[in-house]
């Protein structure tokens, strides 16, 4: 018989059952639900159990607003088998959150097939009006020796990546609070340079990522002239790598230094057995989003769609009412 209970063991034993999940995230680990807990949310983690085993997980981000509402996402979840995902979870759901009123969003990094969305929706759950993300992401094989991969890219960015490799860069790696200071400069830097909106990204928020995930994140600077000029952020778990985040200042988009970036930190995170990257996203929907989606495409990765998006509220009001907000707030999905 199903059933859905709270997690009652440590973080090593969550992380460690969460891998042999085909469809693990880092978003479901349990040092990402610490760290956002600096932003606000509260993190409960549910297992589903038929008899002795384990066949769903689920980390959920609560947040609790005035008149005994409270919003929960599962971002990157739940995993393991989407029947599960119905009535039973809802209602440890709302056990958890503690509230009468609940909106409640799912999003499934479950690789889409058709099957899987038609369960999804048979046990209760709608496709929202308004998504947060867009679902679709590229998965770099790493496991293909380098020369390899260099003759399966296109042949622009096999350009630029010889292009940046001939320039005088210099390259750090690892995990030490200078690379963390450089990544934030680099962030800051490029915010004021192109007027983009990063709030996530300063000093505090890296430092608490750190804290929650330190032995899985891994970072790559490149410097010009002494200065940082282009580098990354991913976050490692089992034998696959996310790109979190990334950034090249102008300077180094004079030498292409991004691409270059990109080959060593494949090169390196190969070096260290990692099998696949995720590159954390692409969005085709959004024109602003092009240009990025154009360098992640030249690598020669798969493009992927995941089950993606789903929600449930105790009301349809409120589930009106939480797609509007959600779309204010992302006008550009």
């Amino acid at each position: 018989m199903l059933k859905w209970s709270a997690w009652e063991g440590d973080a090593p034993g969550w992380d460690a059952l969460l891998l042999q999940f085909p469809d693990h995230t880092f978003y479901q680990g349990y040092g990402w639900g610490a760290h956002k807990s600096y932003f606000g949310w509260r993190p409960h983690r549910l297992v589903a159990m038929d008899g002795n085993q384990t066949i769903a997980m689920a980390q959920v981000l609560v947040r609790r607003f005035p008149l005994g509402v409270s919003l929960a996402w599962v971002n990157g979840g739940p995993v393991g088998l989407p029947a599960a995902w119905g009535e039973p979870l809802r209602i440890a759901i709302r056990a958890v959150a503690g509230t009468y009123h609940l909106y409640c969003r799912i999003n499934s990094m479950h690789e889409y097939s058709e099957k899987d969305s038609q369960v999804i929706r048979s046990v209760g759950w709608s496709a929202p009006t308004h998504c947060i993300v867009s679902g679709r992401s590229i998965l770099l094989d790493l496991t293909s020796p380098e020369k390899e991969w260099l003759s399966a890219i296109t042949g622009k960015h096999r350009y630029y990546v010889k292009k940046a490799n001939g320039a005088p860069l210099e390259w750090a790696c690892g995990n030490t609070g200078a690379l963390r200071r450089d990544l934030v400069t680099l962030t800051q830097t490029l915010i004021v340079e192109k007027g983009m909106d990063l709030p996530e990204w300063d000093a505090q928020t890296v430092e608490d990522l750190n804290t929650n995930l330190g032995d899985a994140v891994f970072i790559l600077i490149g410097y010009l002239n002494a200065r940082p000029v282009t580098g990354c952020l991913v976050l490692i778990q089992g034998a696959v790598a996310y790109y979190l985040s990334a950034a090249t200042l102008k300077d180094g988009r004079d030498v292409s230094a991004a691409y270059s970036m990109f080959a060593r930190v494949r090169g390196l995170l190969r070096e260290r057995g990692i099998q696949v990257l995720d590159f954390g996203g692409i969005n085709p929907a959004s024109e602003k989003a092009r240009g990025v989606d154009h360098f992640k495409r030249g690598f020669g990765g798969k493009e992927i769609r995941y089950l993606g998006e789903s929600d449930w509220a105790t009301s349809s009001v409120l589930r009106r009412a939480a797609n509007y907000l959600i779309k204010r707030r992302t006008p550009g999905m």
